[in-house]
């Protein structure tokens, strides 16, 4: 909260709470205060989240039974449907304290959730979030040392069009908030990390976030051209451009190593 914040601000910068220290004295008493255990305030705040969770799963289907969703795909490019895609519907509870439903195509994520598109946009909303908003993490069968990281479940669709998956692991964030949860999953665990990075500020910094969290130098990234900003996986697609001829690894000697090659002119 603010007032932690404050409290806590005031605590580790050598600054004297005047005020606070003239309550004391009016009232003939010593401060006795502990200082603010960040850590234990963190655990409580994830906790009190956690129980507030308002929306879950109600079912589950496939995708190929619905014909709206395979022509929804159809349009953006996307006709092999990823197995990890289904037609998910849930339940939520709004600010009126009412129990609503919601459906789309979407994917099941860690922790019983899951992230869903909509095949129309309700307003300015496209997504939806069914219980914790969490990564999506699709181990291969096969024991693997590679993975693929996405922002969102249509990058990985776009780019299931033309790479084959299934020796490599695959990890959906859902979110750019997981990006430390993906640094966590990744940290040591793999020789062969490839980012299928958005062209935008929030996508940049999400790659940076994971490549910084998980001490990361060597990966591999999506390389973006003029003209092309704020473009994503699934745009390249629709340009029938071959994902694989952009792919560049990353060179610690750049200027700047966590730039991603979203240089202008590649």
């Amino acid at each position: 909260s603010y007032k932690e914040a404050l409290e806590y601000a005031i605590q580790n910068s050598n600054v004297v709470d005047y005020i606070q220290q003239t309550i004391n004295e009016r009232k003939g008493i010593q401060s006795t205060k502990k200082p603010l255990d960040l850590e234990l305030i963190k655990r409580k705040n994830i906790q009190k989240l956690k129980s507030q969770v308002n929306s879950k799963i109600t079912q589950i289907k496939e995708v190929k039974g619905y014909k709206p969703a395979v022509d929804y795909l159809t349009n953006r490019g996307i006709t092999k449907i990823p197995p990890q895609f289904k037609m998910i519907t849930g339940e939520y509870v709004n600010r009126a304290g009412e129990t609503k439903k919601a459906f789309g195509i979407g994917i099941e994520s860690q922790g019983g959730g899951a992230d869903i598109h909509f095949l129309k946009k309700i307003g300015n909303i496209k997504t939806m979030n069914f219980g914790e908003k969490n990564i999506s993490f699709f181990k291969s069968p096969d024991a693997t040392n590679k993975v693929a990281i996405f922002e969102s479940k249509m990058d990985y669709a776009a780019a299931y069009q033309q790479i084959d998956f299934s020796n490599i692991d695959v990890i959906i964030a859902n979110s750019t908030s997981n990006a430390q949860k993906i640094a966590e999953l990744v940290k040591d665990n793999y020789n062969s990390i490839q980012f299928y990075n958005q062209n935008d500020i929030a996508g940049t910094k999400f790659i940076q976030d994971i490549t910084i969290g998980a001490n990361l130098t060597n990966y591999k990234y999506i390389v973006y051209q003029n003209g092309e900003e704020k473009l994503d996986i699934n745009d390249l697609i629709l340009k029938d451009i071959s994902i694989k001829s952009r792919e560049e690894e990353n060179i610690i000697s750049k200027t700047h190593p966590h730039n991603l090659g979203i240089e202008q002119g590649r």
